[in-house]
């Protein structure tokens, strides 16, 4: 799965021309200490680590579900688009998007 997140950053990047990974590290940095209130148990990752989650986990569900929406931008060989918005609610990833509220405020 993680190689499915760096590869949706890496497209989210690619069509924010203006946009950089550490410009959102930054960002996400000054968030660090609201996101890790967000959640109900405590987190135990480094700082470094939870700014890495949030920016993978956020980034990933900005471009799912902007992909989801219009299959035009799909890429043919995407496997995670064969998925259906139900089958991420399963894997919890829906409901564990705490990431996308930082991230989104960022992009």
């Amino acid at each position: 799965m993680e190689k499915h997140k760096l590869k949706y950053l890496q497209d989210l990047l690619a069509r924010r021309a203006e946009s950089n990974v550490e410009s959102y590290i930054r960002a996400l940095i000054l968030l660090e200490e609201k996101a890790r209130k967000a959640y109900a148990e405590e987190i135990i990752y480094s700082k470094n680590d939870f700014v890495e989650m949030l920016l993978l986990d956020g980034c990933f569900i900005i471009e799912f579900f902007r992909k989801y929406r219009n299959p035009g931008l799909r890429n043919v060989d995407d496997p995670i688009l064969e998925f259906d918005v139900e089958s991420f609610e399963r894997l919890n990833i829906v409901r564990k998007s705490d990431p996308i509220f930082y991230t989104s405020s960022i992009v």
